[in-house]
C-alpha cells in the first residue's frame, strides 16, 4: 500500500487491472474531459498502458500512477497518479505579450474515478492525501494539476487539496486551467 486515505488506498498497477482501467478508458461520461474526449476502443491499448505504467516505477520511485482502492471490499474505483508531465503557461499574468514559459517538467496530481464513484469525496480525500506524499515522503518542491476550464469538479477538487489557480497553460496540445502549490506554501486541508 503506497498512500492510505480514510476509505481507500493507492498500490501499484498490475496486469489485473486491464479490465478496470478499459471500463475507465472506454466510458465517454469518464474521458468527456480528458484530451479530446476520445475514448479507447482496443483493450490492447489499456494492458499496453499499463506495462508503461508498471516499467516506470523503477525510475522515479515514489511517483507513478496507481490504482485506487476501497479499503472496505478492495474494489478498484480508478486510479490516482503523481508523475511528471511536460506543461507550459503564462510566466507572469502581467505580461502584455502573453509569454509561455517554455515547456518543462513538472510533477503533476492527476486521477480518474468509475462513475459509481462519483460524489463520494474520494477524489478530494485521496488528492490529499496524495500530496502529502509527495511533498512528505517525495520531497518534492512544487506540485501541479490541470483540468479543462469546463471541468468545475475536477478544479474544486484540486483547490480542495490545497493546489492554487497559477492561470492557462497548454498540457501535451490541450488548454487547462492550471493549478499548483509549492511545499513551502502548502497547508494540509482537512480531508473531512
Amino acid at each position: 500500500m503506497l498512500v492510505r486515505s480514510a476509505r481507500l488506498y493507492l498500490r501499484p498497477v498490475a496486469p489485473d487491472d486491464a479490465q478496470d482501467f478499459f471500463a475507465l478508458d472506454s466510458d465517454p461520461e469518464v474521458m468527456r474531459h480528458i484530451g479530446d474526449g476520445s475514448v479507447t476502443s482496443d483493450p490492447a491499448l489499456t494492458r499496453a498502458g499499463l506495462a508503461r505504467v508498471m516499467a516506470a516505477y523503477a525510475r522515479r520511485p515514489g511517483l507513478g500512477l496507481w490504482a485506487c482502492c476501497r479499503l472496505a471490499d478492495e474494489a478498484c474505483v480508478g486510479w490516482f497518479a503523481l508523475k511528471p508531465c511536460l506543461l507550459s503557461w503564462p510566466v507572469l499574468a502581467h505580461d502584455p505579450l502573453g509569454a509561455a514559459a517554455p515547456v518543462g517538467e513538472h510533477v503533476e496530481i492527476g486521477y480518474r474515478l468509475r462513475r459509481d464513484a462519483w460524489g463520494q469525496g474520494y477524489a478530494t480525500e485521496m488528492a490529499i492525501e496524495l500530496v502529502r506524499h509527495g511533498f512528505e515522503r517525495c520531497a518534492l518542491d512544487e506540485i501541479v494539476g490541470v483540468c479543462k476550464a469546463a471541468n468545475l469538479r475536477s478544479a474544486r477538487v484540486l483547490q480542495r487539496a490545497g493546489l492554487s489557480h497559477r492561470g492557462q497553460g497548454v498540457y501535451n496540445t490541450t488548454p487547462v486551467e492550471v493549478y499548483g502549490v509549492a511545499r513551502a506554501g502548502w497547508q494540509p486541508p482537512d480531508a473531512g
